[in-house]
């Protein structure tokens, strides 16, 4: 009788109807149980709650090619809105000195026009308009150019005057090359930067 018994014991250890045994066995039973009383809603939560070693895996892969495509975008607007805003700047002291000039050129007295090239051509900044902002390194030659139209009666006398100041923006003024970026036959900045600025005599 101990024989059969130990017999039966055995092959209900091997049916499984034996006692609950304390492993990764147990485990799958205990889930696959769980998975039998569970709804459906139930088995869902399940499967999303199960570990997934590749998803961070992939969202880190993701990132990287994203960041490979904006990255170089992001960087070109940066330095363009800093090319940009710099000739901008520039291109306001030039006007301003071509107006000056002209203020000066226009007033009925010999030697105005001396006086008015000295606003764009003086390298003190306590006179020269461009030098005080360090643009007079890159004044073209021939520059300033002053028209008049006068008065027959009194060539001192001038109507109106116009003064032409013009600047090279390649020979160091930039601080970013954005034409680098250009495609082939385009330019995203000018070579140069240019003013004019005409006053007339009131009264005439």
């Amino acid at each position: 009788m101990d024989k059969m018994r130990s017999i039966e014991e055995s092959s209900d250890h091997v049916l499984g109807s034996g006692p609950p045994r304390h492993g990764m066995g147990d485990r799958c039973m205990s889930l696959r149980a769980q998975r039998g009383n569970l709804p459906p809603q139930g088995l869902r939560l399940l499967r999303r709650s199960a570990p997934r070693n590749d998803i961070g895996v992939r969202r880190t892969g993701t990132t990287l090619v994203e960041a490979a495509f904006v990255l170089p975008l992001l960087l070109l607007v940066v330095l363009g809105a800093i090319e940009y805003g710099w000739l901008f700047y520039k291109q306001q002291q030039i006007t301003n000195a071509a107006r000056h000039a002209a203020r000066i050129a226009i007033l009925p007295h010999t030697g105005a026009e001396t006086e008015a090239g000295n606003v764009i051509t003086s390298t003190d900044p306590n006179v020269g308009l461009l030098a005080r902002a360090h643009l007079l390194d890159y004044l073209e030659a021939g520059y300033p150019k002053f028209s008049y139209t006068v008065i027959p009666s009194d060539p001192n006398h001038r109507r109106q005057v116009t003064v032409q100041v013009r600047i090279s923006t390649t020979t160091g003024l930039r601080i970013v090359n954005m034409n680098a970026f250009a495609l082939p036959g385009t330019r995203l900045e000018p070579d140069e930067l240019g003013a004019f600025a005409t006053m007339a005599m009131e009264g005439l």
